[in-house]
């Protein structure tokens, strides 16, 4: 038999029975899949093979009694001589059978191609109705001993069957790495030879255009990959192979919607298309959809038990919905059946590190390392649990050529500056965070940024940034913070009360907002304004007693006078352990105005212990002293004012009152010291 039909025979069984095969699945996807369907789906296959096999034999017969030739003997020669029509020579025709014309016993023999002569061929005679004229000499097209001959070569065999391993209609996009320069080459090779196809309308023509994509793929050309299977779409409308290769170019470049749509569409067409389910489970994945995405990758596992990523996908989703024993068993499940597949362990590295086994992550993160995972979220996510380890120096080290070569994520920049922060390279930090604010200028950054300015004591710069990350959700913690900045760091206290009373306005009872009120007026010295904001600070349900607060409203009643008041909360202060001069002071002041004597000697003399050298506390003091008629204590105070102050006028002038009441001449002395300064 011819060798060319035989070759041509194999790949149109091979064709039929991928047809079968194909089909098969169909009406297998509209079942439940139980035994008995099984056991009938699987007699019913025999039975497609039993008649595709019948079918190709038939052909085959009727093949070889078409190609039978029909001879004469030379009695000469004993060789068979090939009939043939001269030039010029009109046939002879007779009204007869066409049984008449061929000899009663033909004798048939096989003639290869290669052995006629180049100006000879074979003719079929046919009976003319009308008028006789030479049959039409039947020409094969060109191209197809071509395509014949190309496969016949080893080497283009062996490139089908790399077609098969490495191009299946599922482009993964993260396995690029693994089409090495061997393959790209065999398949430039493969696509030189097959293009004499691209304008034939070969059953296999197909097989250019996958060639074509590996070697796009093989050397990163997504542009020419899309091309590519874009015109294979269109001379392939109704093949669903193409939708999904052109689905998956379109997930690489982000095009989710018109992806899902022709993985929709190439659903309709082969509804037993894994690669389909297998792209869907990943679409909904990155939508976080993740019970259909589930639903996907168990019906991926359902058919093909050895899909390494789908079992990766299927077990990241179980952890995260909380099925963290079940996840962690697919995952290792996944790296059984593909130990170099990088996906298992970033999942379970992503599982460990919310689990906060950061030792864990980090053993996984380092073998997606090793086994060449492209991820860009594989060394933020690595950093990140060093940085819990508190290993900020592998956090810089491991992220700062990511924001140098401008390769990093902006959770990746923040992470990388909290780690400046944590060592100290503020100024880093906040290059950082601004960088990140030109293309996401986001509230929570401004916030950020702001809080890193207030470190670096910048404090116009990082009130400019919590101007900027006010809004709705976040008014009272920001107007806050601003009017706190303007009051004790700029000192300027009406911009702050305006801050204080925005909150108020909205917050009658917010107590941070009105203790603030308290400072406010206290430094303003409106002290007037500062009681009345404490009196409603103290009606609050939520009071709480701050040492701070009540020092200062004690303050405020002590300059306005009420002492009684004054002595409450000063006191209440001091008992809550607060210390300070002015307290001490306002204190003793205010009791011996309410007839407290004692009480007053002794808080001056606190004041004394806090600091002797004011004048003014010794003599208040001696004052008080002398009040008591005690002289002699009283000149001693007065004179260890004058030892602080030589010139303190007060101190001369109750040293002059003293030894004058004593009738003492020392009297005179100070007198005159009191003219001089004066």
């Amino acid at each position: 038999m011819n060798t060319d039909y035989l070759l041509n025979l194999k790949l149109w069984i091979i064709y039929i029975w991928t047809q079968i095969h194909k089909y098969f699945l169909k009406i297998y996807n509209y079942f439940s899949g139980s035994k008995t369907q099984l056991l009938y789906l699987g007699g019913l296959l025999l039975i497609l093979i039993f008649l595709a096999v019948l079918v190709i034999s038939l052909a085959a017969r009727k093949r070889r009694k078409k190609e039978a030739k029909p001879v004469t003997m030379d009695a000469s020669a004993g060789e068979p001589v090939i009939l043939t029509i001269e030039d010029n020579a009109t046939p002879e025709i007779k009204e007869t059978s066409p049984a008449a014309i061929l000899p009663e016993e033909p004798i048939l023999q096989e003639v290869e191609p290669e052995s006629l002569p180049e100006n000879m061929m074979l003719q079929e005679f046919e009976i003319a109705t009308e008028t006789a004229v030479p049959a039409a000499v039947s020409v094969p097209p060109a191209s197809v001993p071509d395509f014949v001959n190309i496969l016949k070569s080893d080497m283009e065999a062996e490139l089908i069957t790399l077609i098969t391993q490495h191009f299946p209609s599922r482009i993964n996009f993260k396995e690029m790495h693994t089409i090495d320069d061997e393959i790209r080459t065999k398949c430039s090779d493969l696509i030189d030879k097959l293009s004499p196809l691209e304008k034939n309308n070969y059953p296999f023509k197909k097989e250019y255009y996958r060639a074509k994509s590996i070697f796009y793929f093989g050397t990163r050309d997504i542009a020419g990959l899309n091309n590519n299977i874009e015109n294979a779409m269109r001379l392939f409308p109704q093949e669903d192979e193409f939708l999904v290769q052109h689905a998956s170019c379109l997930m690489y470049n982000h095009q989710i919607e018109e992806a899902e749509r022709h993985l929709l569409r190439a659903k309709e067409l082969n509804p037993a298309n894994l690669d389909v389910y297998f792209l869907l489970g990943e679409i909904n994945f990155s939508k976080n959809s993740f019970y259909d995405s589930l639903n996907m990758f168990k019906k991926v596992i359902l058919f093909d038990s050895r899909n390494s990523l789908a079992y990766a996908y299927k077990g990241y989703i179980l952890a995260m919905k909380g099925y963290i024993s079940d996840g962690e068993a697919d995952l290792k499940r996944s790296i059984s059946l593909d130990y170099k597949n990088y996906l298992p362990y970033f999942f379970l590295g992503n599982i460990y590190k919310e689990l906060n086994f950061s030792a864990k992550a980090i053993d996984m993160y380092k073998k997606a390392f090793k086994f060449g995972c492209p991820l860009i979220e594989l060394p933020e996510n690595y950093a990140s649990c060093q940085y819990q380890l508190k290993k900020y120096d592998v956090v810089i080290s491991q992220l700062s050529p990511l924001a140098e070569s401008g390769l990093i994520t902006n959770r990746g920049a923040e992470l990388l500056a909290d780690a400046y922060e944590q060592v100290g390279e503020n100024q880093k930090a906040i290059l950082l965070i601004r960088k990140i604010l030109e293309t996401a200028p986001e509230k929570k950054t401004w916030l950020r940024l702001g809080e890193l300015y207030f470190q670096a004591k910048d404090m116009e710069k990082a009130l400019e940034a919590f101007k900027n990350a006010v809004d709705g959700t976040n008014e009272t913690e920001l107007y806050l913070k601003i009017g706190r900045i303007y009051l004790f760091n700029l000192k300027n206290y009406s911009e702050a009360e305006k801050y204080f009373l925005m909150v108020i306005q909205k917050d009658k009872s917010n107590f941070e907002a009105l203790s603030s009120m308290v400072n406010t007026s206290y430094y303003g010295k409106n002290h007037e304004e500062a009681i009345k904001y404490f009196e409603e600070l103290v009606r609050l349900p939520s009071y709480r007693i701050v040492p701070e607060v009540l020092f200062k409203a004690g303050i405020s009643y002590y300059k306005s006078k009420k002492f009684e008041e004054a002595i409450r909360y000063l006191s209440k202060a001091e008992a809550l352990g607060y210390v300070d001069e002015e307290l001490f002071n306002a204190l003793a002041y205010s009791s011996f105005k309410q007839g407290k004597v004692n009480k007053a000697i002794d808080e001056y003399k606190k004041c004394i212990v806090i600091n002797a050298f004011n004048p003014a506390t010794y003599n208040n003091l001696g004052v008080i002293y002398a009040q008591q008629e005690d002289y002699q204590n009283a000149i001693r105070q007065f004179k260890h004012a004058l030892n602080v102050d030589k010139e303190n006028k007060d101190a001369l002038f109750n040293l002059y009152k003293a030894f004058k009441i004593l009738s003492k001449s020392e009297s005179d002395k100070y007198l005159t010291q009191l003219k001089e300064i004066i």
